[in-house]
């Protein structure tokens, strides 16, 4: 998972990384991708901002 987070990271865009790590299997469902981005919100929120979220 190492790796996925570094994908995440260094993404110009955050939702399309969500959206291939669940195509991947990585993450599953719509609820699983609206919580990863809350916690961007909660805990990054100038990566929440600079990417939209």
């Amino acid at each position: 998972m190492k790796n996925k987070a570094i994908y995440l990271y260094n993404s110009q865009n955050l939702i399309s990384a969500l959206d291939e790590l669940r195509e991947m299997g990585l993450i599953t469902g719509q609820l699983t991708k609206n919580a990863l981005i809350e916690y961007i919100w909660k805990n990054y929120p100038q990566v929440a901002k600079k990417h939209n979220l």
